[in-house]
Parts: structure tokens; C-alpha cells; sequence
């Protein structure tokens, strides 16, 4: 990754906009409270080593922060319902009902981001139109999982509930290597995704000039 960075400065591959994908660091932001969610701190690292190590490509760069991708619903066990009781030999007709469960806050609201239809155009939005150093939040929809669990109710048409867990009762319950969402969904109910007060300034999509 540096390399590359490195490359793109020199005279002869100068290109006139650098666009960089970013997320601020959650260890930094919460005091070391959530330590293992490595790539979050990686990206705001490099960044920091882009404007300390390459003012030139940094003059030029813009950061695209992407939100939770709609897509882990499909791969991330924490993220999608289960049954919450194996069904009845006696009632076979009893309508079925499932659980979400998570570290995330209920009411806290997530930002989420459809990677294959949004990133093009938000992309080509900073390169065109936006001011160089925007930081841009890339977020189609916002919900909480309380909605999300309403949602899948509806549209299944079975019910379906949030409830809320601690961080060690979501990796005792999905494993170790979901400990990295688990403290992503926590930070993220605490300190929204860009790290709130303490973050750096955002431009959302609606603000955008195109």
C-alpha cells in the first residue's frame, strides 16, 4: 500500500485528484477502549503517513469514508435473524420467530452503504465537482437495528426482534473472530461512525454540489 502511494507521487505518474478510502481510528477515538478493530486504525494511519510523508499527493487528495456495507448482512452471522426456538412437533402451523442479536445500542441508527450501486457515483462526484480535501460519508440509508428487526417483520412476514448483547456475549455466542464487528457495533452506538464530536468533518451525500 505504501509503495503504491509512493509511486503515485513521483513527477511521472501525477495525477491531478487522489481519491483515498479512510475510516478514523477507533482505538484513538474511544481511549483504547476498542483495540482490535485493526483495519479502522490502518486507514487513518496511512492517511496520516500520506500527509506527513507525501505533501504532494496529499494536496490532492479527497477520502471517501464507506459505511457498513449492505452486503455483510449476507456473511456476518451477528448481522441476520435467527430462529429463537426450534419449532413445535404441536403446533406446526405456529408462526416462526427469530432474533437479531448484536453489541450494537437499539435505538442507535446505522449508516449503511450499497458498495456496487453507490460507489462510482460518489466517487466521481469528489474527482469532478467537490472541493479537494472533502471527506465525503458514504451512506445510502440510516437505521437502527430496532427498524432493521421491523423491517425483516414485515417483509417475511414472521417476527422478528432485536436484542441487544455485550461484547463478550456476542463473541461467546458467533466466536472470537467476530470480535472485530462486535467492537465496531459498540463504538459506533457510542461515537456514530466518524467518531462524533471527536471525529473530523463530514460531508453526507445530499450535501454533495452534483
Amino acid at each position: 500500500m505504501g509503495t503504491k502511494h509512493r509511486n503515485s507521487s513521483r513527477p511521472s505518474n501525477n495525477p491531478p485528484r487522489f481519491v483515498y478510502s479512510s475510516l478514523p481510528s477507533q482505538r484513538e477515538m474511544s481511549g483504547s477502549r476498542y483495540p482490535h478493530v485493526f483495519h479502522w486504525d490502518a486507514k487513518a494511519r496511512i492517511v496520516r503517513t500520506i500527509r506527513s510523508e507525501f505533501p504532494n499527493l496529499a494536496s490532492k487528495m479527497s477520502l471517501i469514508t464507506p459505511t457498513a456495507y449492505m452486503q455483510r448482512f449476507l456473511g456476518a452471522p451477528m448481522l441476520q435473524p435467527h430462529r429463537s426456538s426450534p419449532p413445535s412437533s404441536a403446533d406446526w402451523n405456529a408462526k416462526l420467530s427469530f432474533q437479531i442479536s448484536n453489541p450494537a445500542s437499539p435505538n442507535a441508527k446505522f449508516p449503511f452503504f450499497n458498495v456496487p450501486v453507490s460507489t462510482d457515483p460518489l466517487v466521481h462526484a469528489l474527482i469532478t465537482s467537490e472541493d479537494i480535501g472533502t471527506t465525503l460519508l458514504a451512506c445510502d440509508d440510516k437505521r437502527s437495528f430496532v427498524e432493521v428487526a421491523e423491517l425483516l417483520s414485515k417483509i417475511g412476514g414472521s417476527d422478528t426482534t432485536f436484542v441487544p448483547c455485550t461484547i463478550d456475549e456476542a463473541i461467546s455466542k458467533y466466536g472470537f473472530r467476530m470480535r472485530v464487528l462486535a467492537e465496531s457495533l459498540s463504538f459506533i452506538s457510542e461515537f456514530e461512525y466518524t467518531g462524533g464530536e471527536l471525529g473530523q468533518k463530514v460531508t453526507r451525500r445530499w450535501e454533495l454540489k452534483t
